[in-house]
């Protein structure tokens, strides 16, 4: 005998939050059986466990280790005594993966107990920002290991004709999940989708438009070295605020530089008239940082690592001003912004990236960080940009209002609140669902219309 779950979609269907997952538990025996049930269940898990060593005197397994539901489903699919013959026998199903984790009832002294903290997600939710998305598929492992799967399980009890004691056969199927962004992107709105990071440096510089004139008559005079002229350049860098997984995503860093020369109003010194120096970059490096924090218990642990890296060099024109540059890159020509995407290959594989999210004891984040190393009017310096957010979002471009047109369950409707998402009209103007291939009728009492919602998942 053997037991299986085949999912009606094909095979690398992606899934995200709100789709309906549909399959059929099929059993293949040949002798005859009497079937007493056939059950399914759908959950969600989040398991995190930190393999270090926590101390001299140890630590108890609850700190190290954390396991919760993010939802759970269950399905009767067959009950009865009936004698199927040998053969290939199958009992159809169908679940709506949820927009949210489900609430969960945890006993207030248990370790499993989770207060929200920044990065992680809690199990009170009473704020827009504590909402609790589902995470979306994963799994990494180095310092510790942590996961997200979700899992559809069989059990299928059964007993030979000429015996009353009852057997088991189990089966299990992974569903890869994307989640989806629940919140506005940045650029809804918005014309400026990049934040600028300002660094200023002040130079000292001889003016090359005097340079060789001056030299011979500094032999005949007796008077000291006169000042060079001081100048600041504002180096000016844009990052995106956002990075949307896609198939082929190119990344943009613009450049910009301006020199502002001393007022008349400041100290008198001799201004730079030379408008043919640029600044040269001689390396940069542009790099996308991967965090992911874990906690269980008490303890907690977190990792980074380099999953986007580009190196280059390039020469970045000046522009000049007479006064302070406070609006910085915002307000130049277009022929003074220098794209580093000119001269290096920016684009990112959707393979490398994966989206942000945030659950009970997982997060995922990311950073982006750049490193110059720069010389103007011969003299070097360098500066770094450290720990420049940038979100992540998953590539589902109308995707949750079409979930919403489709359905919501009861228990996903206080999330959706929660975020001002307007399902309600969504749902009003969509088709009612059929899933009579199914045999399952949308006005009954089954996981996708349930009368009531479910209950609060307890540990």
């Amino acid at each position: 005998m053997a037991l299986t779950i085949s999912l009606s979609q094909n095979l690398g269907t992606q899934f995200t939050p709100g789709s309906i997952v549909l399959g059929v538990v099929k059993l293949k025996t040949h002798e005859e059986q009497i079937i007493e049930s056939c059950q399914i269940d759908f959950r969600g898990l989040s398991t995190a466990f930190l393999n270090q060593n926590y101390g001299d005197m140890g630590s108890c397994r609850t700190d190290v280790v954390s396991k919760t539901f993010l939802f759970s489903r269950h399905l009767d699919l067959y009950s009865g005594e009936d004698l199927h013959r040998e053969g290939s026998h199958v009992w159809p199903f169908a679940f709506r993966i949820p927009l949210f984790a489900a609430p969960r009832l945890v006993p207030a002294d248990s370790r499993e107990l989770f207060y929200p903290r920044n990065r992680w997600r809690g199990d009170f939710v009473v704020e827009r920002n504590q909402a609790h998305p589902l995470p979306p598929s994963m799994q990494e492992s180095g310092k510790f290991v942590c996961n997200v799967r979700y899992m559809l399980e069989a059990a299928l009890s059964y007993r030979n004709p000429a015996t009353t004691k009852s057997r088991k056969l189990k089966a299990e199927c992974s569903v890869p999940v994307q989640n989806l962004e629940m919140s506005p992107p940045a650029s809804a709105g918005e014309e400026w989708v990049y934040m600028m990071h300002r660094h200023t440096l002040h130079r000292s510089i001889a003016d090359s438009s005097h340079r060789h004139f001056l030299q011979p008559l500094r032999l005949f005079r007796r008077t000291g070295p006169k000042p060079e002229p001081e100048v600041k350049l504002c180096v000016s860098v844009l990052l995106p605020k956002e990075i949307q997984v896609k198939e082929r995503q190119s990344l943009s860093v613009p450049v910009a530089c301006t020199m502002e020369q001393p007022s008349e109003q400041s100290e008198p010194k001799q201004p730079v008239t030379d408008s043919n120096l640029a600044l040269v970059v001689h390396s940069f490096k542009v790099s996308i940082v991967q965090h992911t924090e874990v906690r269980a218990g008490c303890n907690s642990s977190s990792s980074a690592r380099e999953i986007f890296t580009r190196k280059g060099t390039c020469i970045i024109p000046v522009s000049h001003a007479n006064g302070p540059t406070a609006e910085g890159a915002a307000n130049l020509p277009p022929s003074s912004i220098f794209n580093l995407s000119n001269v290096v290959d920016l684009s990112i594989s959707r393979q490398s990236l994966s989206p942000d999210f945030s659950t009970y004891n997982i997060a995922r984040f990311h950073t982006i960080e750049m490193r110059f190393s720069l010389m103007y009017g011969g003299k070097k310096s360098k500066f770094a940009l450290r720990n420049v957010p940038v979100r992540v979002i998953p590539q589902s471009e109308g995707e949750l209002e079409r979930r919403l047109s489709e359905g919501i369950e009861p228990d996903d409707q206080f999330g959706c609140d929660l975020l001002d998402i307007n399902w309600r009209e969504l749902r009003e103007n969509a088709p009612a669902p059929d899933y009579d291939a199914l045999g399952l009728c949308p006005e009954g009492d089954d996981d996708i219309c349930p009368e009531a919602p479910p209950p609060a998942y307890t540990i």
